[in-house]
């Protein structure tokens, strides 16, 4: 009961007021929908003690870019792919007024161009758009990138200054899109390592990404339908592997000795980090709901504080002593 209280509680806030006018109707309802169970996902996990870690985002606590983070957190800028080949896709597909259909069943019958797509013209100038603003402070540390290749596009152009500076630039297996079942879309399969790597010279692939061939069996994990995250899977990711990987993610994050890390990713990704992995944290220790579904548009940067905190005593951990 406690658990299917919290997700109704976080449907009602998420629809009770619709920042999301920008999306498609059919997405609004969806990412409702899904911010929800991701948050009850997360309440579920610490509710029986699967997670050992807890982390907060602290979100209203000044941080001044020009400075270090705060002692006792590390500084996330997350920003999200900008427009690619497969976004226009999907908006000629609502506007026509069918559902956008570029799955595994029926990859052979769409355009390779929604295989792994590029950014278009109008998403790396949003990608570009935050040159500027990166300028007036001071340089991440590090770049994680999905290995997608519209997120590594995004993330070398967006922290284009800071790269030719010497910071360095990981693909992380773990920051890619999230997808759902056994027949995904084919734009959020990705390339194999080794075209990925001759795409995207300046970045390192070989620690965090699997090899694979080519072609749509070159993705180790969309084609053999698994997760990232280690979760035994029958059907495709679902919704609490999402939240898995998100965590495990930002549990590697949180570990590595920078203290202010760049994320490029997805907007479902970063959805699910929002929702499944983080809790959200007043300036005097409460927790506080997200207003609505966390979605970013397409080239938007967030920078936010995220700190540990203690983990909270699990009902089910303590009925088990």
């Amino acid at each position: 009961m406690f658990v299917a209280s919290r997700f109704i509680d976080a449907l009602t806030d998420i629809m009770d007021s619709d920042p999301l006018a920008w999306l498609p109707a059919p997405d609004r309802i969806r990412f409702a929908h899904q911010a929800a169970m991701y948050e009850g996902c997360k309440t579920a996990a610490e509710l029986y003690g699967f997670r050992n870690r807890r982390f907060s985002l602290l979100v209203d606590v000044e941080d001044d870019l020009t400075k270090p983070p705060p002692r006792g957190t590390k500084r996330i800028r997350c920003i999200r792919h900008g427009e690619g080949a497969h976004n226009v896709f999907r908006e000629v597909e609502f506007a026509a007024g069918r559902k956008p259909h570029a799955k595994r069943g029926n990859w052979k019958e769409v355009a390779d161009e929604l295989f792994d797509p590029h950014l278009t013209e109008k998403g790396e100038q949003e990608a570009a758009a935050n040159q500027e603003l990166l300028e007036k402070g001071q340089d991440p540390e590090l770049l994680v990138v999905s290995p997608l290749r519209r997120a590594c596009k995004t993330g070398l152009i967006a922290f284009a200054k800071a790269i030719e500076r010497g910071m360095p630039v990981l693909a992380n297996e773990l920051a890619r899109e999230c997808y759902l079942g056994i027949d995904p879309s084919i734009y959020d399969a990705h390339r194999g390592r080794d075209e990925l790597e001759a795409e995207f010279t300046t970045v390192e692939f070989r620690s965090n990404v699997p090899p694979g061939g080519r072609g749509l069996e070159g993705d180790f994990h969309w084609w053999g339908r698994t997760s990232p995250c280690g979760m035994p899977l029958e059907a495709g990711e679902t919704v609490a592997s999402h939240g898995e990987k998100a965590y495990q993610l930002l549990c590697w994050l949180m570990d590595r000795s920078e203290q202010d890390i760049a994320v490029a990713s997805h907007s479902l990704f970063l959805m699910c980090l929002f929702h499944a992995a983080l809790d959200h944290e007043d300036s005097r220790g409460e927790k506080r709901s997200p207003a609505s579904a966390q979605i970013f548009r397409t080239g938007e940067l967030r920078t936010f504080l995220v700190a540990e905190r203690e983990v909270p005593i699990s009902p089910a951990s303590c009925a088990l002593q």
